[in-house]
């Protein structure tokens, strides 16, 4: 049992800072029109879901031999069987989503899963892609809305590390203008600057194993001399 509840810290900490001011974020875009049940919320930076309405994001990511990144709620605060069950499916736990949720890595056979346990489980409550729309950060965003397609922008790209994603790096070389750091890994992602045209932003986010595009910000000096 120790062990368990070891891993579920751990992987608590693996949220880390995107995932950090992504649930900031979101907390203040739930309004007065909120359900009044928080945790009936899957707080991104985005936007927060409401797993007990219709999932309106659509544009969900592509496969490379079947696995992609997905998001799971379960049912209330999360106990290690639950962990045990969802890996059971040969789901790979990402990090944890606010509130009760998780981003996963997880196969076909794995996915049809999760849709199975949500349906009838008494612990797993939602199970649906993981959005394109889901990726790009509110900056970003507001910066694509406003401005013509084939601007220029400087993005901070992160991505799943895992054992495929050779293939990512190969093909994001081929949608950005320029890489302006190597890939860093940090726990169980790796995050590389680069120049990109807005124009490819969607390409980008549908990768597979893409989890967050932010516009970068450069450090400002203060008093600092």
């Amino acid at each position: 049992m120790t062990n368990n509840h070891s891993r579920h810290w751990h992987l608590l900490f693996l949220c880390g800072l995107f995932a950090l001011l992504a649930v900031l974020v979101a907390r203040t875009q739930v309004g007065a029109g909120a359900p009044a049940n928080e945790n009936d919320l899957l707080l991104f930076e985005a936007g927060p879901i409401e797993t007990t309405e219709p999932y309106t994001h659509s544009a969900t990511t592509t496969t490379r031999d079947g696995e992609a990144l997905h998001i799971i709620q379960f049912t209330g605060p999360i106990e290690d069987a639950w962990l045990t069950a969802v890996e059971a499916t040969g789901t790979e736990l990402v990090h944890y989503v606010a509130n009760y949720g998780y981003l996963v890595w997880a196969g076909e056979s794995s996915r049809s899963q999760l849709e199975h346990l949500a349906a009838n489980s008494d612990f797993l409550r939602f199970s649906a892609p993981y959005a394109s729309s889901l990726k790009s950060g509110r900056s970003l965003r507001m910066a694509q809305a406003e401005e013509e397609g084939n601007r220029e922008i400087v993005v901070t790209i992160q991505m799943l590390h895992h054992d495929g994603r050779f293939e990512t790096e190969q093909l994001l070389d081929t949608l950005i203008i320029e890489q302006l750091t190597p890939w860093g890994q940090v726990l169980n992602y790796q995050n590389m600057r680069a120049l990109i045209s807005l124009s490819e932003l969607e390409r980008i986010a549908t990768l597979p194993d893409v989890v967050r595009i932010e516009a970068y910000q450069a450090p400002q000096l203060m008093d600092e001399k």
